[in-house]
Formats: C-alpha cells, structure tokens, sequence
C-alpha cells in the first residue's frame, strides 16, 4: 500500500502468487527460515522463525489466469531496488 501513497501501519510483505507455483514458494519461504502460520485456500501466513530478524510475509493465492490478467494491467515500480508490478484493479 506504500507504494500507491497510503500509509499503512504494519510490516508484513503482501505478494499475490499463482498457484500453480505454490509448493515452490512454500519450499522457498521454510528454506529461508520462515514457517507457515496460518494456511487457507487462498491466502498464506509466513513467520520467521527467528520472530525478530524476519517481517511476516502473506500469499494471497490466485489462479494462473487471475494473475495473467492483473499482470497485463500492472505498472512497474521500483521499491528498495526491487522492481515490482503493481496493478491498481481490486482483486
């Protein structure tokens, strides 16, 4: 939300993944320290194990289409000297 100009008081990272690569982020989260928190249908909640060294980090879990069509309408953006895209339509 930061990066669309609203402030938002939490620390957790938000990342939208499609689910036919779930395991694989699944694997990549535990083997960096993080484990799983909550886990539902459509959303996942990651916790460093170490609590103090890691933010938590949410999946939100779309399907291969979904993804495709908010990726076609999303902006690039740099953050932190990642670059991100950003779409502004609402899931």
């Amino acid at each position: 939300m930061n990066l669309y100009g609203y402030s938002r008081p939490t620390v957790d990272i938000d990342l939208l993944v499609r689910r036919s690569e779930l395991e694989r982020w699944k694997e990549n989260f535990q083997r960096l320290g993080f484990e799983i928190f909550r886990e539902g249908l459509t959303f996942i909640q990651f916790r460093g194990i170490e609590k103090d060294n890691f933010p938590p980090v949410d999946l939100m879990i779309v399907s291969d289409e979904t993804f495709g069509k908010l990726k076609a309408d999303a902006q690039r953006r740099e953050y932190l000297e990642v670059e991100m895209h950003l779409t502004l339509q609402s899931i």
